[in-house]
């Protein structure tokens, strides 16, 4: 991402809009596109209940709930980009240690 992008104070990057569109960006089918989007709100939703849970018991259910949304969004864009089982694990592991 550095090569097409800027440094700023604060670690955040600035994308320069002329880079981005050299950037190997897929279009999806209507329908690919569709299952996406529906994997991104079922994410969002399940996010939502999990921020309002009302006992341990609850948030660890839900927990499970959002993770397992995350995994059918992750491997929904996976499929679009025909990342290979192989190649996923090492994406997933970092993301998983990012985001605790």
């Amino acid at each position: 991402m550095k090569r097409f992008s800027r440094a700023w104070r604060g670690a955040y990057i600035g994308a320069r809009k002329g880079n981005l569109a050299r950037l190997p960006t897929r279009v999806p089918s209507p329908a690919t596109q569709a299952n996406i989007v529906a994997e991104c709100e079922r994410c969002r939703r399940a996010a939502a209940a999990l921020d309002n849970a009302r006992s341990e018991h609850d948030a660890e259910t839900l927990g499970r709930i959002y993770d397992q949304a995350v995994d059918a969004f992750d491997a929904s864009v996976f499929e679009l980009y025909g990342i290979t089982d192989e190649e996923r694990r090492p994406a997933i592991s970092v993301a998983r240690t990012c985001s605790k």
